[in-house]
């Protein structure tokens, strides 16, 4: 008897007499092929340590020689897989496969994607990189040399880590990103951290194309209200820290023209939901320190859509409006997110060695 194992890559077949390696994915499912000598039946298949959920095996219509079953891998390791037939003398039989391993499932490479690098920021091994930053209490990570990165690879990541610095800086067209000692517990990684912008909207807002300004100020109750607006999208960002400090670029002359024209002293901030077209306050009198720097500080790094109003001209009783967001969620963080003008991030998008 032998049985086949069709993969992705081609078909491993394996006996108890052939030595080879076969490798399957955990949470997969798989149809097996059980190839034996006509007239000879499979009447069970399981494995050595219990890690794959089998199926009953099946005879394949019009075929006396090929059998399938049903193989679900659960769990991570190394087996082997047994099969349970009788004979054309119907006499019990067993045959043993040599070992097969189940893996994490293979990470799908994302076409485009650009990962920070050592030779990237000038280095050409690690040593190199580790020795130039020994000592420092900050490390600064630009991915916006070179036309801009989609993140970090991890073994400038992992490297980083290992030398504990203050703070890890990482910039990015968007936004700046910081790392405190203490919060990026995750000290060593097997992917590369890939890190979405965070995009600054301003006072227009077109989502699909479709102007959204009219459904906000009926969400908020209040057609008098001059929203501004800002996008945030942090995937990754949990990844290495829990509490990361964001500073956000935002249109230095858009903000600081929509400032003046509110004359707004400090903003209300509310959470808007387009799938239901409502609002959830987020923080009250958010204060903008000056126009000069137009700092607001935010108690979020949830993916979503904000709309900043003038504390004097916020929503209305005729609100619709949910609960207020919870800045315990998961996907949140209990620290301030600083929003900043371009000018707040001069000065760091050069290369530091």
């Amino acid at each position: 008897l032998t049985l086949a194992m069709v993969l992705a890559l081609g078909v491993t077949a394996f006996a108890a007499s052939i030595v080879v390696s076969a490798k399957f994915e955990v949470g997969e499912t798989y149809n097996l092929p059980i190839e034996v000598v006509a007239g000879e039946k499979v009447t069970k298949v399981y494995d050595a340590t219990g890690l794959i959920a089998f199926g009953t095996p099946k005879a394949v219509d019009g075929r006396t020689d090929l059998w399938v079953v049903e193989a679900k891998m659960n769990t991570k390791g190394i087996t082997k897989i047994v099969v349970e037939y009788t004979d054309v003398n119907e006499d019990a039989q067993e045959s043993v496969s040599n070992y097969v391993e189940i893996v994490d499932p293979a990470e799908e490479p994302q076409a485009g994607t650009k990962y920070l690098t050592f030779a990237d920021l000038g280095y050409t091994k690690e040593a190199e990189f580790i020795d130039a930053y020994y000592g420092n209490s900050s490390v600064l990570l630009d991915l916006t040399l070179n036309d801009g990165f989609d993140g970090i690879s991890a073994e400038v990541y992992n490297a980083t880590a290992k030398l504990s610095p203050e703070k890890i800086v990482i910039l990015t067209d968007a936004a700046r990103i910081t790392l405190y000692r203490g919060d990026y517990t995750k000290l060593t990684v097997k992917k590369d951290i890939k890190i979405n912008a965070m995009v600054a909207v301003g006072s227009e807002w077109k989502l699909n194309g479709k102007d959204m300004n009219n459904r906000v100020l009926t969400a908020l109750g209040n057609n008098n209200a001059d929203p501004y607006y800002v996008a945030i999208d942090t995937t990754n960002l949990t990844e290495v820290a829990a509490n990361p400090e964001l500073e956000i670029c935002l249109d230095s002359a858009d903000f600081t023209q929509w400032c003046k024209t509110n004359n707004c002293k400090a903003m209300d901030v509310y959470a808007f939901d387009p799938a239901d077209d409502t609002v959830a306050l987020v923080k009250e009198d958010v204060a903008v320190n000056n126009l000069f720097d137009n700092v607001i500080e935010m108690p979020t790094l949830a993916t979503g859509y904000y709309v900043l109003v003038d504390a004097g001209n916020s929503a209305t009783g005729s609100a619709n409006v949910k609960p207020n967001a919870n800045t315990g969620a998961n996907d949140m963080v209990a620290v301030a997110v600083v929003f900043a003008t371009i000018a707040l991030a001069a000065g760091v998008s050069k290369k530091v060695r």
